[in-house]
């Protein structure tokens, strides 16, 4: 557990950052770095816009999963075909938007035992309208991302 005294010495090892320090060379160093990292800012947020422009602006419909098969993320394409809004997307399970074996963890086994053989796991199936039940054909196409995290957009 950490204590003031534990503070104070961490504390007057730090030097050199910021306008009253003693070692005021440091500060324009400092100054630039921190114009770096801003202007690095400013070009991840720009590419996340690109990327989340580019993910709604596709004809097909895309799907994000966890390794547990719980919806992280849609796109626009998927939200229009299957009927959904961003609002209500994930009141539905996966198993309620593709017509799967007897179980959504069947479907899900076969998908992750594809994924640790191959990159893509490619499969024709059924899918359904969550609002209505309508059935209508997809091809998936099934690709594994890592480092997902739980909220994309």
């Amino acid at each position: 557990m950490s204590t003031t005294h534990d503070w104070e010495k961490i504390r007057s090892g730090i030097v050199g950052l910021g306008e009253n320090s003693v070692r005021k060379n440091y500060y324009p160093e400092l100054q630039s770095k921190i114009k770096e990292l801003e202007i690095a800012k400013e070009q991840l947020v720009l590419s996340e816009q690109n990327i989340k422009n580019f993910f709604n602006s596709t004809f097909d419909a895309i799907f994000i999963i966890d390794y547990y098969g719980e919806i992280i993320e849609v796109n626009d394409t998927l939200c229009f075909l299957y009927g959904v809004t961003r609002d209500n997307y994930k009141n539905y399970s996966l198993s309620e938007y593709l017509v799967t074996d007897k179980s959504n963890e069947k479907f899900l086994d076969k998908v992750l035992d594809g994924l640790s053989h191959q990159d893509t796991v490619i499969m024709q199936m059924q899918a359904r309208r969550p609002i209505d039940n309508m059935l209508f054909p997809v091809e998936l196409y099934i690709k594994k991302v890592v480092g997902v995290e739980k909220k994309l957009f």
